[in-house]
């Protein structure tokens, strides 16, 4: 039955479909915005008595150690990149930060806000060991902006939008 779906008539056409099949390898999709929010909300809550106080202490160390056990490899760089571009993702468009969502809950009663507080924390960490940036130590908005591909629409700082 398989052969006559796949239009094989002999042995020879058998062995090359084999081999079509098995070569096309499925591509790997980047985590979403929301598969990092609900990897961070589990990593740093599990086994955490409900109730308690939750630090949610995100390094580039901690997304490489989350990617690594909820995914495996990445394809594409580290973790931190991949987790980056999923925040950049679901809340930059155009160069401006929509916030709307992250004020609500999923339907398990989950913040969906987590996977942006963690960039704001990973933003902040790196504020340290950041030697290749020509920005001031000190200067925690510019380097978010540089983070989210943003830009300040002046000089002074606007609030976030809301979609």
């Amino acid at each position: 039955v398989f052969r006559s779906q796949l239009g094989v008539k002999s042995s020879d056409d058998l062995v090359y479909t084999r081999k079509l099949l098995t070569s096309c390898k499925k591509e790997k999709t980047l985590p979403t915005y929301q598969d990092w929010n609900d990897a961070l909300i589990e990593h740093f809550t599990y086994g955490a008595p409900v109730g308690s106080t939750i630090y949610l202490n995100v390094s580039d160390l901690a997304l490489e150690r989350i990617g690594q056990q909820r995914w495996g490899e990445t394809s594409t760089g580290t973790w931190a990149d991949d987790y980056a571009e999923a925040i950049r993702e679901e809340l930059v468009d155009e160069g401006c930060i929509f916030l709307g969502s992250v004020w609500e809950n999923d339907a398990r009663g989950r913040p969906l806000g987590v996977a942006f507080l963690g960039a704001l924390v990973l933003v902040a960490t790196r504020m340290d060991s950041d030697e290749i940036q020509q920005i001031s130590q000190n200067d925690y908005m510019t380097r978010l902006n540089h983070f989210l591909n943003t830009v300040p629409a002046s000089a002074q700082m606007r609030r976030p939008l809301s979609r």
